[in-house]
């Protein structure tokens, strides 16, 4: 009967007086960063950036990896993510692990979503994982920003009749004998 009459009070107490006291949690003006903080920040970025590129082109791709997440880490990723989604993609892809190439390309859409050079690796690499909705849906983006790429229309040709849609292959092949009207393939 004590234990009733005292754990009530004690629970309304507990919650009453914490209840009160503020989260910790970021000012508003946190989320800006001062000049001197970011052009800070920017060199750590581009340090970082730059181990990385070392890394990848001395091929010790998990170092590459590690870096390029680095900077991502540090926010900068909009600033350079010309440099930052493709390497790291192309890291993972060497590493032979093409689904974590996925997500990084699929993160990288956000940035790059009109960087032909991007959207072709990151096609290449949905073929190479199977996932052909979205190797067709990026082949198809690159045709959009340009229809005269024979490379892209015979991509989207072969796979096309590899799933045996042979309706979709012939438009095509027509679009592609537009462009190159003497091509032997199309």
């Amino acid at each position: 009967m004590f234990y009733k009459k005292t754990s009530i009070p004690l629970i309304f107490f507990t919650f009453f007086f914490l209840g009160c006291f503020p989260t910790e949690s970021p000012s508003p003006e946190g989320d800006i960063m001062s000049k001197e903080e970011l052009a800070e920040r920017n060199l750590e970025c581009d340090l970082s950036l730059s181990f990385a590129t070392t890394y990848y082109s001395n091929r010790e791709f998990v170092s590459a990896v590690s870096n390029y997440k680095d900077v991502i880490d540090m926010g900068c990723s909009k600033r350079n993510a010309e440099d930052i989604f493709v390497w790291l993609g192309r890291s993972y892809i060497e590493l032979g692990k093409n689904d974590s190439a996925s997500y990084i390309f699929k993160r990288g859409m956000k940035f790059l979503e009109k960087d032909p050079g991007f959207l072709e690796i990151y096609a290449w690499n949905e073929g190479k994982i199977g996932n052909t909705e979205n190797q067709i849906y990026l082949m198809e983006k690159l045709l959009e920003m340009d229809e005269s790429n024979t490379s892209v229309l015979e991509g989207l040709s072969d796979i096309y009749r590899d799933q045996g849609n042979y309706s979709d292959q012939l438009s095509i092949l027509e679009l592609w004998l537009q462009v190159d009207k003497t091509n032997a393939k199309a």
